[in-house]
C-alpha cells in the first residue's frame, strides 16, 4: 500500500446539487436572508440530514488561511479514508504533501470567495479502491463577520466499478 492518496478534483456548478447535499445547501442559505455568509454560532450540524453528519468535517483558519485546524472529522470519513485528522492541521493531515496542499487550496478558495463550492473528487482510499466523492464546502463567519470556518460535506458517489480509472491515473503519474 502506498503512503499517499491519489487525488483529483473537478469543479461543479452549485446548481447541480441534488438530494441531501441540496438540502444541506438550502439549510446554509436559510441562515442568511440578507446574502451575508452565515455565522458559525448559527450553524447546527444536527440540522443537516443525519446521514451527512458522519461525512462532515469542520476546519478553522489559522493566520488568515496559512493553514487550517480540523475541529471535527466525521466518523464515516475516517472509515472511508482510513484516518482521522480531528485536532490536526490541513498541512499535516496526511503523509502526501500534494494531498495536503490540495486541501489547503480548496479551503482557502472557499473561505476567500465567501461562497459555497462543490466539486467532484476522485481518490484512492486505504483499500486502494478508486472512489468518487461529491463535496460541498460551506463558509461560515465568526461573530465579527470574518470568514474563518469551512464546513465540508462529502458524499460517496461511486466505486471502482463505476468510475473510469483515467481520472486517477493522470494524477497518480505526477506523484511518481
Amino acid at each position: 500500500m502506498t503512503n499517499y492518496i491519489d487525488y483529483q478534483q473537478e469543479e461543479r456548478s452549485i446548481d447541480l446539487l441534488d438530494g441531501d447535499l441540496a438540502t444541506a445547501l438550502e439549510y446554509w442559505r436559510s441562515l442568511s436572508t440578507d446574502g451575508r455568509v452565515p455565522r458559525w454560532d448559527e450553524f447546527d450540524l444536527m440540522k443537516l440530514p443525519l446521514n451527512l453528519v458522519g461525512l462532515t468535517h469542520v476546519f478553522d483558519t489559522i493566520e488568515g488561511g496559512k493553514d487550517f485546524h480540523c475541529r471535527f472529522w466525521g466518523t464515516k470519513l475516517a472509515e472511508i479514508f482510513g484516518f482521522d485528522v480531528t485536532g490536526r492541521t490541513a498541512a499535516t493531515m496526511h503523509p502526501s504533501q500534494d494531498f495536503c496542499q490540495m486541501v489547503l487550496k480548496e479551503l482557502n478558495e472557499t473561505t476567500r470567495s465567501e461562497k459555497p463550492r462543490t466539486t467532484s473528487t476522485f481518490v484512492m482510499n486505504k483499500n486502494e479502491r478508486v472512489v468518487c466523492l461529491e463535496i460541498l464546502r460551506l463558509p461560515l463567519t465568526d461573530k465579527s463577520g470574518n470568514v474563518v470556518h469551512c464546513i465540508t460535506i462529502t458524499v460517496l458517489k461511486g466505486d471502482k466499478d463505476q468510475i473510469q480509472k483515467t481520472h486517477i491515473n493522470k494524477y497518480h503519474k505526477t506523484l511518481n
